[in-house]
């Protein structure tokens, strides 16, 4: 028997980088008895997808030459059957998965495959994500424009073969309808989102309609347990182990082989095969790396997105002290700043805590004062220096029922006059309580019918904390929040972790709920939530209405 030979294939092999458990099984228990078996590879084609994608696109990595290769195999001479008809790959986030397929797509749609109507199905949950694949190739038509519009009619919509009549489109998940499409290759994209298999069923339909037919999955880990991805990696797993022979199933896993490599940036590369060539990743991975050291709770994301090990760890604190401690820096003079006030409180007869955000270059400051019921049932309980704190500014403590919404207003009314007030924030679950004294001072919320309110209800929960969380986490960071010299400020923030959901959504809570209280984080979190208004001239055209 006449052993296969190509030379990509043995260059990688061969290639001295670390490369994970998954990726020596693939070679040992896949491609090596491929080679060696009656299988039939078209050189000849795959060495015009490699020309076609250098001349139009880019040199490539010797690990995506390898890949490709894969996509060449047939079962006989005929090339009436592919070897493989499923690709699951699975590289670290930035690697480049849209420009590792865009050539392929499009080269498979051309007279050197030699198939007519091959149509590949781009799939995303996004249109963004979806389209980001398609665009590489429109851009490469735009670029070679005058040699191009003989061979393909293009937009940003489809991009049509004019000799083989195959198009490029590209999906969302939530298109209406699929039924009628005739796919060559579906390439699903970011398939860790995908929470079970009805829209994927539905884009699948078609498959089989066309010579060849192929799946591509290309993806990150995720949050999402026990829904499609984790069945394809399960699967993976055992085609893998040799335990699937007849399978067409081809699984690519680049993922570290434990945590313990995390720490080891050498072997990075086992997530991440095209860390050798782009310096540019390389240097995000670092700054992430460096990132989580600060911000633990960005460790499981760390780990599932850039090495490809699922991270259970769900609950984590917000930030480590050290970080804390970087916002010990006296506040500067706000001289009329543009501000949001922001409040927080949980009950009226427990805690309650606003202040004032403003901006002074990149750095954000935050002044708060809290105020604390001494009839509350874990006052004496709580540890820190209550009374002290007191005596230095920070917080009132009060001896009645509950909280008078007033002494808030009183405070705020005091040091607006320091700022350009631009909106009051706050959780609108919390208005209700409050609602009457506010409106008594001649505050409103913003409405349709009221767009000149003063007061903003954001979104509750996870909706808002999520979107503000990748910004408060390099905003800590580096050093660029300042709450002067605040103790209980310092203490709101000890107090406050970070918690994904299933999705990997993040939400802010408090890691000890009776006794370590974080009102005056969430007051600055609702502050936050309406940072853009501190990069504008003028919110107000009447100026401030606190003056």
């Amino acid at each position: 028997m006449k052993m296969i030979y190509c030379k990509e294939i043995d260059d990688y092999i061969k290639s001295k980088e670390p490369k994970s458990t998954d990726i020596l099984l693939l070679v040992k228990n896949i491609v090596k008895p491929l080679l060696k078996s009656n299988a039939y590879f078209d050189s000849d084609t795959f060495y015009k997808c490699l020309e076609y994608t250098e001349k139009y696109y880019y040199e490539m990595f010797p690990f995506q030459k390898f890949i490709y290769a894969l996509f060449f195999f047939y079962e006989d001479e005929t090339k009436l059957f592919t070897t493989f008809d499923t690709f699951f790959i699975m590289e670290g986030r930035g690697n480049g998965k849209d420009g590792f397929m865009a050539p392929l797509a499009d080269f498979l749609t051309t007279h050197y495959h030699g198939i007519k109507n091959y149509n590949v199905d781009v799939v995303a949950n996004s249109e963004e994500q979806a389209k980001g694949l398609t665009e590489i190739i429109y851009n490469r038509m735009e670029d070679y424009k005058d040699k191009m519009k003989k061979f393909f009619r293009w937009t940003i919509e489809v991009i049509i073969n004019r000799k083989t009549h195959s198009k490029i489109t590209y999906n969302t998940s939530n298109s209406k309808t699929k039924d009628g499409k005739r796919p060559g290759m579906i390439i699903f994209n970011e398939f860790h989102q995908y929470e079970n298999y009805l829209n994927i069923n539905v884009h699948m339909r078609g498959k089989g309609k066309v010579q060849n037919p192929r799946v591509v999955i290309i993806t990150t880990d995720g949050s999402i347990r026990e829904g499609p991805l984790d069945d394809y990696k399960a699967l993976s797993e055992k085609r893998l182990k040799g335990l699937l022979p007849n399978s067409k199933l081809c699984p690519i896993l680049y993922r570290l082989d434990n945590e313990k490599e995390i720490d080891k940036p050498e072997m990075w590369v086992k997530a991440n095969p095209s860390l050798p060539y782009m310096p540019v990743l390389k240097r995000e991975i670092e700054t992430d790396y460096a990132l989580m050291q600060d911000m633990p709770h960005m460790r499981p994301d760390f780990i599932t997105k850039r090495m490809n090990l699922p991270k259970e760890d769900a609950e984590s604190v917000f930030c480590k002290w050290e970080t804390i401690l970087k916002t010990k820096r006296p506040l500067p003079n706000p001289n009329k700043a543009l501000a949001i006030f922001g409040m927080d409180y949980a009950e009226l007869n427990d805690f309650a805590s606003g202040g004032f955000l403003w901006k002074n270059g990149n750095d954000y400051c935050w002044m708060q004062h809290t105020w604390i019921n001494k009839n509350s049932p874990f006052f004496k309980s709580i540890k820190p220096p209550l009374q002290k704190w007191e005596d230095e500014g920070f917080v009132t403590i009060v001896d009645t029922p509950t909280i008078d919404p007033n002494l808030i207003l009183d405070w705020f009314f005091e040091n607006a006059v320091f700022f350009n007030v631009q909106i009051l924030s706050m959780d609108k679950f919390r208005w209700e309580a409050i609602s009457d004294d506010f409106e008594a001072r001649e505050l409103s919320v913003v409405t349709k019918e009221n767009p000149n309110g003063e007061i903003v209800h954001v979104r509750s929960g996870g909706w808002t904390q999520n979107e503000i969380a990748p910004v408060m986490d390099v905003i800590y960071a580096n050093g660029h929040m300042i709450y002067g010299d605040d103790p209980c400020m310092r203490w709101f923030t000890q107090n406050t972790g970070v918690k994904r959901d299933g999705k990997g959504n993040k939400t802010y809570f408090k890691i000890e709920p009776k006794l370590r209280k974080n009102d005056g984080f969430m007051a600055l979190v609702h502050a936050m939530s309406e940072r853009s208004r501190l990069d504008i001239p003028e919110w107000n055209p009447d100026g401030n209405p606190y003056l």
